[in-house]
């Protein structure tokens, strides 16, 4: 019974050893620069069996990228200022569109600072003063609107990063210096209300 125990645990060793030996980069997180000779030449046999394809989208496949429009939101005309052989002034010249460049970029954003100012009246009838009412949302003199709370938990909870990260993004991305209370404050709102799922 005993020697029995003992065989089974030396199978199981030499079966770990084995899966040990036959390591290396192809099949498990080790640097290629640790693989023995087999490893490397089998690695180099699988290079020459490459596809004789070229790289990149293949004819007849239906590219992605961006497409040209015909509507751009600002044109930047540049004209050179002197002639690249002679250096005589350019300027004023007639002249005509050598090469055209569409660039897509977003503008760059700022926080917009909304100030809301509650009035309050007198009644003419009962003296009672009465205030006009905040928008819903509002708290404190100085507060963060939707948007920036909205795109804060959208990062800090579906963005799989820590609550920090998110905080730094927003503020890099938004203009929108976030704290981490204030991030882990939103992501907790939320998982509040999911809760109820």
């Amino acid at each position: 019974m005993k020697r029995d125990a003992v065989i089974a645990v030396l199978l199981a060793e030499v079966a770990q050893l084995k899966r040990r030996a036959g390591m290396d980069s192809s099949n498990s997180s080790m640097p290629p620069g640790s693989d023995g000779p087999a490893a490397r030449a089998k690695r180099a046999k699988k290079a020459k069996g490459r596809s004789p394809r070229p790289r990149g989208g293949q004819p007849g496949h239906e590219g992605h990228g961006l497409a040209w429009r015909n509507d751009p939101d600002e044109i930047i005309v540049l004209v050179p200022d002197a002639c690249a052989g002679c250096a005589h002034p350019l300027a004023g010249l007639p002249g005509e569109v050598g090469t055209r460049v569409q660039v897509f970029d977003t503008p760059p954003i700022r926080l917009r600072v909304s100030e809301y100012r509650m009035v309050q009246a007198s009644c003419p009838l009962c003296r009672r003063m009465t205030r006009a009412a905040a928008p819903a949302g509002l708290a404190g003199p100085c507060c963060y609107g939707p948007n920036v709370r909205a795109a804060t938990a959208l990062l800090a909870c579906a963005g799989h990063m820590s609550i920090e990260r998110a905080a730094d993004l927003v503020g890099v991305l938004l203009d929108a210096p976030v704290s981490t209370v204030f991030t882990g404050g939103l992501v907790k709102r939320v998982a509040d209300h999911l809760a109820r799922f």
